[in-house]
């Protein structure tokens, strides 16, 4: 079954989808990582602390359900300036680094959000 891109997409949601996934690229979600998944969301993009859980759980259905980065890819390469991307790498990578270890596993789902954002990564 193919999961459709959705017409109005919450940007918290596909944040929160993006970092979740970072998080859970080594299949196991740290709770230092699911901490600084919840203060991105609340202190950079202004979510009320009580939806941050909900989102968090929101996108982890998403995932869980088959739905992976590429449904938000096009909404976030047209909504998100080229400072927003190089920003919403640079919080990847501190998801993928919150736990002190980086696999080759999570630092491919780095070097994949940014293929999908259209930027560079070295």
């Amino acid at each position: 079954r193919s999961i459709e891109q959705p017409k109005d997409p919450n940007p918290a949601l596909a944040y929160a989808l993006v970092l979740l996934n970072a998080a859970g690229a080594d299949n196991e979600i740290h709770e230092a990582e699911r901490a600084s998944i919840a203060s991105i969301l609340t202190k950079k993009l202004e979510v009320p602390a009580r939806d941050t859980e909900i989102l968090l759980r929101q996108a982890g259905e998403l995932l869980r359900s088959g739905a992976g980065l590429e449904i938000f890819s096009s909404y976030l390469r047209g909504s998100l300036s080229l400072e927003e991307k190089q920003m919403m790498l640079q919080r990847v990578k501190g998801i993928v680094e919150a736990d002190g270890f980086v696999s080759p596993i999570e630092e491919q789902v780095v070097v994949r959000v940014a293929a999908l954002l259209d930027i560079p990564y070295e």
